[in-house]
């Protein structure tokens, strides 16, 4: 008997339903989020929250990072504001529910996956590009926003969703 991972049926099911849900709510353009736009410099970006923090990053090309906690989708989450390196600009976003550090994990990864999954899809219908791990939405108009999940097991890894300044070719 084959047994499949918790999180790769509960994907499986999550886009069929998406994909026979009849009106989808496709993106229009990405050009940021939560308030953050990209482009913004640094005093910019700094301005539209008041409980964030900057300090430096571990990203290549990114200069500083401006972080702050969060609830989304009724999930504990971070909001990672990358500030590029050569532009000295906000060029991509990252909301990461962290279920790796010892203080975040009595939530379950594979469920926090699950459950941002699945109101990604109610909002912005099937992904274009899928596979068991990620899936991409474009833009109409450019930009793109991605779900990832890195979950080890049940309980341990990252799930992110991802804000870029990106269009189509």
């Amino acid at each position: 008997m084959r047994h499949y991972p918790f999180f790769a049926v509960i994907f499986a099911a999550l886009l069929f339903l998406a994909s026979h849900a009849g009106a989808t709510h496709p993106l229009d353009k990405v050009e940021g989020y939560g308030g953050f736009l990209f482009g913004m410099d640094l005093d910019a970006a700094d301005a539209v929250s008041a409980d964030d923090s900057l300090g430096p990053c571990s990203y290549p090309g990114v200069a500083r990072c401006l972080t702050h906690p969060a609830v989304i989708f009724g999930e504990p989450a971070r909001v990672v504001v990358q500030i590029e390196e050569a532009s000295r600009r906000v060029r991509q976003i990252l909301v990461e529910f962290d279920r790796v550090r010892e203080e975040n994990k009595n939530g379950e990864c594979d469920l926090t996956a699950n459950n941002i999954l699945e109101e990604l899809l109610k909002q912005y219908g099937h992904p274009e590009t899928v596979d068991e791990r990620e899936a991409v939405w474009f833009g109409n108009h450019g930009g793109l926003m991605s779900f990832t999940s890195l979950c080890l097991n049940r309980h341990t890894g990252m799930v992110t969703v991802t804000y870029k300044e990106s269009g189509r070719l």
